[in-house]
């Protein structure tokens, strides 16, 4: 099916508009439970390092704080909201809601379709920064699982 087979007009485009914020606000809330994994994760490599006591070199230690900041940068940047610019007035906005919805079905839409727009491009960056602390956060694991093993294993 093709997107010249389906009537466009106003009412089914607003339709369409607030699916599309339903889905996007889907995938803020994936990347805010994806970070909240991750920080459990660094949580966790952070206990492990700590127990792990002994004597801990200093280049060690800067580069479990090294990883642990590069992680937990991103992790921060990834949970802070950032709906960017002035907030829109719109019905279904976050910010500068109104108390009535738009006169007609053309208006609603185009409120509609700036709040998909701007879940959208939260979503993205929030999706970018999990992204960036993966490799951080998975580097505080492997660090804190040496750790373990060192002590472990030289008693």
């Amino acid at each position: 099916m093709d997107s010249d087979s389906i009537a466009h007009d106003a009412e089914h485009d607003a339709m369409v508009a607030l699916n599309a914020m339903g889905t996007f606000q889907n995938y803020l809330q994936h990347a805010d439970a994806k970070v909240s994994v991750l920080y459990a994760v660094l949580a966790s490599s952070a206990a492990a390092v700590l127990s792990a006591a002994g004597d801990t070199s200093a280049l060690f230690a800067l580069g479990y704080l090294a990883v642990f900041v590069g992680a937990g940068v991103h992790l921060t940047q990834a949970i802070r909201p950032r709906l960017g610019g002035e907030p829109t007035v719109s019905a279904f906005g976050i910010l500068g809601i109104t108390e009535r919805l738009p006169a007609d079905a053309a208006a609603q839409r185009d409120e509609a379709w700036a709040m998909a727009r701007t879940l959208a491009g939260a979503a993205a960056l929030k999706h970018h920064h999990v992204v960036r602390a993966i490799p951080w956060t998975a580097a505080s694991v492997v660090l804190a699982l040496a750790k373990v093993l060192w002590v472990s294993v030289s008693g």
